[in-house]
C-alpha cells in the first residue's frame, strides 16, 4: 500500500505543480521550491517573488531590508543582492528574461536589474507609493502601480524612462 500511496502522490504532485512554484517565507528568510520541497535560506524578509519566463531566475524582494535578491532556480544560489530603496515591494521579470524590476515603495522608485549580467542598471523615480510592477506581454513597456498616487506609471523598455501615467481611482 505504501508504494501505491507514493505513486499516487507523485502523480498528484505533478498535476498540482506542473511547473515549479516558489513560496517566500518571510519569518524564516527563505524561499521554498515546490514540489521539490527545497528551502533556500539567507534571504532576509523574503516577500514578493517573480520567476523568469525561461525558468532560470527568481527575483525576490525583502520586506525587512531595502534589497532584492536574484537566485538561480536550479540551485538556489544567490547571484546578486541589489539595493532597491526602503520598503521593497513588488518584483517583475520581463517576458524575454532580460530585465528585472524591484519596487522601493518608501522612496518612490523602481530599480532596473540586468538579469543576465546580474547588475543593477538604474533607479527610476516613479512617484508616491509604488507597490507593484508588470511588463506588457511583448515587453516593450512596464507598468508600476502607485498606491500613494492613485495612478499607474508607464515605463518605456529598454530605456526605462518614465513616459507617462494614467489615473487609477480607488
Amino acid at each position: 500500500m505504501t508504494g501505491f500511496t507514493t505513486g499516487a502522490f507523485a502523480a498528484e504532485s505533478h498535476d498540482t505543480f506542473p511547473a515549479p512554484v516558489f513560496v517566500t517565507l518571510q519569518k524564516s528568510g527563505s524561499v521554498e521550491a515546490l514540489p521539490k520541497g527545497t528551502a533556500w535560506n539567507g534571504l532576509a524578509g523574503a516577500h514578493y517573488d517573480a520567476v523568469s519566463p525561461d525558468g532560470k531566475y527568481l527575483l525576490v524582494s525583502s520586506v525587512n531590508l531595502p534589497e532584492a535578491y536574484l537566485l538561480n532556480t536550479d540551485t538556489g544560489k544567490k547571484l546578486g543582492t541589489f539595493q532597491v530603496g526602503p520598503v521593497a515591494q513588488g518584483v517583475a521579470i520581463s517576458p524575454d528574461s532580460r530585465w528585472g524590476l524591484a519596487v522601493g515603495a518608501a522612496d518612490g522608485t523602481v530599480t532596473v536589474i540586468d538579469i543576465s549580467k546580474h547588475k543593477k542598471l538604474k533607479t527610476v523615480a516613479v512617484g508616491k507609493g509604488p507597490h507593484n510592477a508588470i511588463f506588457t506581454a511583448n515587453g516593450d513597456k512596464a507598468y508600476v502601480t502607485l498606491q500613494g498616487g492613485g495612478a499607474v506609471v508607464v515605463l518605456d523598455v529598454p530605456s526605462f524612462d518614465k513616459v507617462g501615467n494614467f489615473p487609477f481611482p480607488g
